[in-house]
């Protein structure tokens, strides 16, 4: 066996980390995974609930539009009113202009501008 030139020695583990240490270190890391799971599980429910609900809305719409015999948009009579009025026809250029919500901030000045004369 070939001699070193320096002395090793192992110390005892509790040198590095004390058996208080140890716990206090694994407690705090498993508060952590708990209260983020926790947090995770609480807004991904919200979500789902979110969600369901409004599946559920959809549904429902769908089933009143079935009994009154809408079989498309343009056929109710609130739609119908708003393209005699504003939109002049379905897939039109001033309908598609008001009814996108990335013009939400003119569609608002419009408003203003008709509230207004």
């Amino acid at each position: 066996m070939k001699k070193l030139p320096y002395k090793y020695e192992e110390g005892p583990a509790s040198m590095v980390v004390s058996r208080r240490g140890f716990l206090k270190v694994t407690g705090i890391l498993a508060a952590f995974v708990a209260f983020g799971k926790a947090v995770i599980s609480y807004f991904y429910g919200k979500r789902h609930d979110y969600l369901t609900s409004r599946q559920d809305g959809l549904y429902m719409d769908d089933k009143i539009h079935q009994r009154e015999g809408l079989a498309a948009s343009q056929e109710n009579p609130t739609v119908k009113k708003y393209y005699e009025e504003f939109g002049e026809y379905p897939l039109s250029e001033k309908s598609h202009h008001l009814l996108h919500t990335h013009h939400y901030y003119e569609r608002w000045q419009l408003a203003r501008e008709v509230r207004n004369g």
